[in-house]
Protein backbone atom coordinates (compact mmCIF):
# COMPACT_ATOMS: atom_id res chain seq x y z
CA UNK A 1 0.00 0.00 0.00
CA UNK A 2 1.70 3.80 -1.24
CA UNK A 3 0.84 6.46 0.35
CA UNK A 4 1.28 10.13 -1.30
CA UNK A 5 2.63 11.97 0.84
CA UNK A 6 3.89 15.59 0.51
CA UNK A 7 7.28 16.66 0.51
CA UNK A 8 8.45 12.68 -0.06
CA UNK A 9 8.68 12.19 -3.61
CA UNK A 10 11.65 10.79 -5.23
CA UNK A 11 11.70 12.48 -8.60
CA UNK A 12 12.21 16.10 -7.49
CA UNK A 13 15.56 17.85 -9.23
CA UNK A 14 16.58 18.59 -5.31
CA UNK A 15 16.85 15.35 -4.39
CA UNK A 16 18.90 13.67 -7.03
CA UNK A 17 22.53 13.47 -6.76
CA UNK A 18 25.08 11.54 -8.04
CA UNK A 19 25.89 8.20 -7.01
CA UNK A 20 28.57 7.28 -5.43
CA UNK A 21 30.56 4.66 -4.15
CA UNK A 22 33.15 3.65 -1.74
CA UNK A 23 35.63 3.29 -4.07
CA UNK A 24 34.49 7.11 -5.25
CA UNK A 25 34.98 8.18 -2.09
CA UNK A 26 38.23 6.50 -1.25
CA UNK A 27 39.47 8.35 -4.57
CA UNK A 28 38.24 11.86 -2.86
CA UNK A 29 40.18 12.54 0.13
CA UNK A 30 43.46 11.94 1.03
CA UNK A 31 45.21 11.33 4.85
CA UNK A 32 47.66 13.55 6.30
CA UNK A 33 50.46 11.42 7.16
CA UNK A 34 53.61 12.41 9.37
CA UNK A 35 56.80 10.03 8.08
CA UNK A 36 60.38 10.02 9.61
CA UNK A 37 63.06 11.74 7.20
CA UNK A 38 65.49 8.77 6.53
CA UNK A 39 69.08 9.09 5.25
CA UNK A 40 68.94 6.78 1.69
CA UNK A 41 72.75 5.68 2.56
CA UNK A 42 72.51 4.50 6.20
CA UNK A 43 68.72 3.69 6.34
CA UNK A 44 68.41 5.78 9.57
CA UNK A 45 66.76 8.98 10.47
CA UNK A 46 68.14 12.03 9.99
CA UNK A 47 68.40 14.56 12.61
CA UNK A 48 68.55 18.55 12.63
CA UNK A 49 71.23 20.51 14.71
CA UNK A 50 69.53 20.16 17.92
CA UNK A 51 69.65 16.60 17.87
CA UNK A 52 65.83 16.29 16.91
CA UNK A 53 64.60 13.66 14.05
CA UNK A 54 63.66 15.09 11.41
CA UNK A 55 59.63 14.28 9.86
CA UNK A 56 57.91 15.49 6.97
CA UNK A 57 54.53 15.76 6.06
CA UNK A 58 52.33 13.39 3.11
CA UNK A 59 49.52 13.00 1.76
CA UNK A 60 48.23 8.99 1.47
CA UNK A 61 45.84 7.21 -1.06
CA UNK A 62 42.60 6.04 1.42
CA UNK A 63 41.81 2.54 0.05
CA UNK A 64 38.48 1.09 -0.77
CA UNK A 65 38.53 -1.32 2.13
CA UNK A 66 39.45 1.47 5.15
CA UNK A 67 36.01 3.61 4.08
CA UNK A 68 33.79 2.69 6.66
CA UNK A 69 31.03 5.03 5.80
CA UNK A 70 30.89 8.40 3.83
CA UNK A 71 28.57 11.09 3.41
CA UNK A 72 27.68 13.91 0.29
CA UNK A 73 26.45 17.10 1.01
CA UNK A 74 26.52 20.36 -0.86
CA UNK A 75 30.12 19.39 -2.98
CA UNK A 76 31.52 18.25 -0.42
CA UNK A 77 32.45 14.34 0.68
CA UNK A 78 32.96 13.24 4.45
CA UNK A 79 34.39 10.02 5.02
CA UNK A 80 35.12 7.80 8.46
CA UNK A 81 37.76 5.18 8.09
CA UNK A 82 37.78 1.98 9.84
CA UNK A 83 40.32 3.50 12.21
CA UNK A 84 38.10 6.25 13.72
CA UNK A 85 39.45 9.65 11.26
CA UNK A 86 37.12 11.78 9.39
CA UNK A 87 38.37 12.89 6.11
CA UNK A 88 36.69 15.54 3.53
CA UNK A 89 37.58 16.36 0.00
CA UNK A 90 35.72 18.14 -2.66
CA UNK A 91 33.32 16.02 -5.29
CA UNK A 92 34.86 17.03 -8.82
Amino acid sequence: MSENIPGTENNSEANKAPEFSRTDAAKAVKRLSVELVVDPKTKKPVEDKDGRVKTREVTKDVTEAEVLDFSVRNGVITVVTTDGQKLTGRVA
